[in-house]
């Protein structure tokens, strides 16, 4: 491509003298300045390392000081660095005014010779250029067009921040104005009296004065030289245009040429391969196969050459696709940054939205592409080791055709030429297959960028469209052009003429199928009325027969749906990719599917339905929801439909007046259902339900106010993520529900089992109550704790629904990013440049620690379900994993919504110092317990189900939180321990190394008992109980004689309910001494009186 630079010609610096020398006597006065201001800066440079050399040798200035005039003469330097900075800047800037007629002068010339001589490959190549010359001119054209279109993008850019710029630069010369009114006018002082730190500190301001004035000077000569500055920027970007213009014809010319001569050259290669195995003579079997095998190589050859032109196109295309969008993007922006949210850009944009590319169908060709990949891969290492092989050439020849020697010379010269062009077929291949590769790795990167690229551009458009009204839709002449539209496309005629390709489609195949088994509606009817209609008992409920009941419902309900999704479905194949009849065709769908989900529903509401026999929904609540169910279905499904057809039929405007129409109606329906659902009152018990029906009013409400407003592509965006949300609320509360009526159903299976196998065990082996009690209350524990995990399942499933539904209306929410709370400095970014901590970002931290609380709140259940089923270990340890896995995620969800507020540990240091402080003094306490819970949590020395002794009590710890840890008495009291006890006292732990527990009972039994017969009958007792165990055996001694009684111990083992084991231990050795004559003996005191003289009695007068 031509460039020529041109001079001013035709102009006599004589003509005007005066005109002549103003630019000159200015350049020879801004030399002069700047040689002065450099000789200052010289100075002041000698000065600053003199200053830094007296700091370091100077002994008596003490650290801390030392560091101040430190950072004060690294930020003098600074401040010099960024005053030679401005310096260029400003000579830069001044040069290129001086030069503006002839940089003008010369884009005009420059878009002259592209529009006179345009580029061709005769004039840059010759007449017959080389496929090697043509590749090399491409990657040279495309780097210059990318340079080119880089320089376009950053010009519009300045163009359409113009404004902006001005405003900053203004605000920047009145703060200068304000800095440099505020300082001391007299900077000057004698080096020779001030000390050191005086003459830092007065060169530092002094430095930092000069760069305020340059900035100043810089400032005030870019505002008055706008225009000019204007007039530059339109000429180059005008030129730019031309040039990027010519470099994609020349571009299209050379990959055309380049295409064709591949193309030829492959196909030669191919023709002379082919040609000379023709030509091959030899009648032995081995020479017919290495030609057959030469031949395949060929093929694969040419295969090769195919992919690698097609792969080269599509990354072209690509390219050119993702140029195109970043161009109309960036067009965009700098209109909305013009015009504003305007009615008619609106529409514009509108109509980009609707021609943008599925992001999703863009990166599915990838997958197609990474298949693609793995073959051509596996086909390189597979010529790779043939090309090995063919290294030992006598080893292959051998291997290939056995012994030669015998041959004659004619045929094993065929043979070695046959060895010399399978070598090179090979290293073709090979060759093909590598740049193959590196084309198609191309295009994923490229479909990558596109998909990217699309994404945000569509974001852009959405959230700007839902601000724009606009009131065109209520014109009744568009009605009647989008009902001439529906009528001419004529879907009849369509579906008659391309019959035999909706007959052959398997999805409307399927559809007939089904079709045809809801016709036999009323057997079905009759089969499900059988079986809800009689008594079911609770032991006849089971998951088979909510299964076969729910199919049968659904059934039951396809008869009118099913007609409708099969019409729908012909419409769509027979649409041929007309996309009015494909939306005749989604229309009808989706009023059939709008019409089955419904009648189910109100199917299973039903007296005799299964929501009311089997899930045992409750009955007024059912009542109420289903009472305007009849008329429900069809106005929401005619409606959905009518806004469907409106959006087939004009899909530029949001589907004009029809597809208002419909959505309009639709949130009316919707609005008058969930208020009249509200005011039954039955839903209150509820909070999803009552949350999602609140939710849908005001939403519903809110969406026929923007119909009202205008704003309807906001209005069909929210609608859409309405209705998706009613089905995805419908569906989750419908799917938990049959699931935790399956959990009752197994629960009272199980529990049933459980009692018959603790009655089979009662009649061998005696009664125990206490042993039944226990394992029914482990069936209750299991069962509530997968309730537990249904519920928090069913939160989290309908927040991932709910989040997936409303993403393509969150772009609305990009007006909160203009709303900026404060800035920080973020290490990301470079230096200098702040992060805007808007009012989006503070909502999603808020949503952060929202989320964590949420998720810590119900994480301890969960992982004690999942320990407990798919691991052996013991409660305690299930205990602390999951308080364990609470802190950590405590820790990351609060410390993430922090960073994204802006808190860094180096700025919060002086916080955490005075934390510090504060807690040696008033928070020791706290912050001990906490981590001494932390101790006991990894250290284990107590676990959740110990039997300890702590705090002067006895009890079994039951919990271990982050203060304080719970111990349950044996009186049945919760007694709270703080953590630092734990660590710093003496603990009793009597379950830590095992679970046994030595239980020791003392009697006493009277004076002239049978000792031996006692003691034999406490070891039976201990022996006979089942909860004692046998190693270590039960032991009984004789400890004393008593005052009152001989002491005898019983010492045995437990273990688990320690106090009822002791206590029926007591019971039964009170029963065994009473039948064995054996006296437990109790305190006696004798009184003996001395009877040798007369007792004095005396009778005292009262009082």
């Amino acid at each position: 491509m031509t460039k020529r630079r041109t001079v001013c010609k035709g102009r006599s610096l004589y003509a005007k003298p005066a005109a002549a020398f103003k630019p000159l006597l200015g350049l020879l006065l801004t030399v002069l300045l700047c040689g002065v201001a450099n000789a200052q800066d010289e100075n002041a440079s000698d000065s600053l390392e003199g200053l830094r050399t007296l700091l370091s040798n100077d002994v008596s200035i003490g650290e801390e000081r030392r560091a101040a005039l430190s950072d004060t003469l690294k930020t003098a330097a600074q401040d010099r660095a960024q005053l030679e900075q401005l310096k260029n800047s400003r000579r830069e800037l001044e040069e290129k005014l001086n030069n503006s007629e002839l940089l003008i002068a010369d884009y005009k010339n420059r878009m002259r010779d592209v529009q006179n001589a345009p580029a061709t490959i005769e004039r840059r190549l010759g007449s017959n250029p080389s496929l090697a010359n043509i590749e090399t001119e491409l990657s040279i054209v495309q780097s210059q067009r990318d340079a080119w279109s880089l320089e376009r993008t950053e010009a519009l850019d300045t163009l359409s921040n113009l404004a902006k710029n001005e405003a900053a630069a203004r605000d920047r010369i009145a703060e200068i104005s304000r800095s440099r009114a505020d300082d001391s006018p007299e900077i000057t002082a004698s080096t020779e009296t001030s000390d050191l730190e005086d003459r830092i500190n007065k060169l530092a301001a002094a430095i930092h004065q000069r760069l305020l004035d340059t900035e100043l000077n810089l400032l005030e000569l870019r505002l008055r030289s706008g225009p000019s500055l204007n007039s530059i920027r339109t000429a180059r970007i005008a030129w730019l245009d031309a040039a990027i213009a010519e470099a994609d014809t020349l571009l299209s010319q050379l990959l055309e040429a380049a295409t064709k001569m591949r193309q030829g050259a492959a196909a030669q290669r191919a023709t002379e391969a082919r040609r000379f195995l023709s030509q091959v003579t030899g009648s032995r079997s081995e020479l017919q196969e290495m030609i057959s095998t030469n031949l395949s190589l060929v093929d694969s050859f040419e295969s090769l050459s195919s992919q690698i032109e097609q792969a080269r196109q599509q990354v072209t295309a690509t390219r050119k696709s993702i140029d195109e969008i970043e161009q109309d993007a960036d067009l965009t922006k700098r209109r909305l940054n013009v015009a504003g949210l305007e009615s008619k850009l609106g529409e514009v944009m509108l109509t980009r939205l609707a021609s943008l590319p599925d992001p999703r169908l863009i990166l599915n060709q990838n997958a197609d592409r990474n298949e693609q990949i793995a073959t051509v891969s596996i086909k390189a290492i597979d010529n790779e080791q043939a090309l090995r092989v063919l290294g030992d050439r006598s080893g292959f020849l051998t291997a290939t055709l056995g012994d030669i020697s015998n041959w004659s010379n004619a045929e094993t010269r065929t043979a070695e030429r046959l060895y010399i062009q399978r070598r090179e077929l090979l290293q073709e291949n090979m060759q093909a297959g590598n740049t193959l590769l590196s084309l198609l790795v191309d295009g994923n990167q490229a479909t990558e960028e596109l998909a990217l690229i699309v994404g945000d551009y569509e974001t852009l458009l959405t959230a700007n469209l839902l601000w724009v009204r606009n009131y065109a839709y209520v014109d009744p002449q568009r009605v009647l052009h989008q009902l001439q539209t529906l009528h001419s496309s004529d879907p009849a005629l369509r579906l008659k003429n391309h019959w035999p390709q909706v007959i052959s489609d398997p999805l409307f195949l399927l559809l007939f199928i089904v079709a045809l088994g809801a016709s036999l509606h009323r057997r079905i009817t009759a089969a499900l009325e059988n079986i809800l209609g009689k008594p079911i008992r609770p032991r006849d409920e089971s998951s088979a027969l909510i299964v076969k009941t729910l199919i049968l419902t659904f059934l039951a309900a396809l008869a009118l749906p099913s007609l409708l999704l099969l019409t729908g479905r012909a419409f769509y194949v027979a649409a041929q990719g007309d996309p009015v009849v494909m939306g005749v065709g989604r229309a009808l769908a989706a009023a059939g599917l709008v019409l089955f989900v419904l009648g189910s529903l109100r199917r299973m509401s039903d007296r005799l339905g299964v929501g009311r026999r089997l899930l045992k929904w409750n009955t007024s609540r059912s009542d109420a929801a289903s009472r305007d169910l009849p008329w429900f279905n069809v106005a929401i499904a005619c409606s959905i439909g009518i806004t469907i057809l409106g959006r087939a039929s004009s899909p530029t405007d949001s589907g004009g007046a029809l597809a208002a129409i419909g959505s309009i109606a639709t949130a009316m329906f919707l609005l008058i259902v969930s208020l009249r659902m509200l005011r039954s009152g039955e839903f209150s018990g509820d909070r999803i339900l009552r949350y999602s029906l609140q939710i849908g009013m005001i939403t519903s409400a809110s969406i026929v106010f923007m119909h009202l407003s205008g704003q309807l592509f906001a209005a069909h965006l929210y609608l859409k993520a309405l209705t998706g949300s009613v089905a995805a609320v419908i569906g989750t509360l419908l799917v938990t529900n049959i699931l935790q009526r399956l959990l009752i159903i197994f629960r009272s299976s199980l529990e049933r089992k459980t009692r018959e196998e603790l009655r089979a065990r009662a009649q061998e082996a005696g009664s125990d109550e206490s042993e039944e009690s226990n394992d029914l209350d482990a069936v209750a524990s299991l069962s509530d704790a997968y309730s537990k995990l249904l519920g928090l399942t069913r939160v989290l499933t309908l927040g991932a629904l709910l989040w997936w539904i409303w993403a393509p209306a969150l772009p609305a929410l990009s007006i909160l990013d203009a709303i900026t709370l404060w800035s920080t400095s973020d290490a990301s970014l470079p230096e200098g440049e702040l992060r805007a901590i808007t009012l989006s970002v503070l909502l999603l931290a808020l949503l952060i620690i929202a989320v964590t609380s949420l998720i810590t709140r119900h994480l301890p259940p969960l992982v004690n379900v999942v320990l407990t089923e798919w691991t052996s270990v013991t409660p305690g340890s299930r205990y602390a994993a999951g308080m364990l896995m609470q802190y950590l995620i405590l820790g990351i969800g609060f410390s993430s919504a922090l960073v994204m507020l802006g808190f860094q540990w180096e700025k919060v240091q002086w916080l955490v110092a005075a934390l510090g402080v504060g807690i040696g003094f008033g928070l020791q306490e706290i912050v001990a317990n906490f981590i001494s819970g932390l101790i006991v949590l990894f250290e284990r020395p107590i676990r959740v189900g110990d039997i300890i002794h702590a705090g002067g009590a006895d009890g079994t710890v039951t919990k271990i939180n982050a203060r304080a840890t719970v111990i349950e008495t044996f009186e049945g009291k919760e007694l709270m321990i703080p953590n630092k006890e734990l660590i710093t006292s003496v603990v009793t732990n009597w379950s830590l190394s095992n679970s046994k527990l030595r239980l020791v009972i003392p009697i006493g039994v009277a004076y002239g008992s049978d000792v031996d017969a006692a003691m034999k009958t406490l070891r039976d007792v201990a022996n006979a109980h089942p909860e004692i165990i046998e190693d270590p055996a039960p032991y009984v001694s004789f400890e004393d004689f008593g005052d009152n009684a001989l002491v005898l111990w019983l010492r045995c083992f437990a273990l688990r309910d320690y106090p009822r084991v002791s206590t029926e231990l007591r019971q039964i050795i009170y029963r065994e001494f009473n039948a064995a004559g054996i006296s437990i003996s109790f305190p006696q005191r004798d009184v003996h009186l001395d009877a040798s003289e007369p007792l004095p009695v005396r009778i005292m007068p009262s009082e």
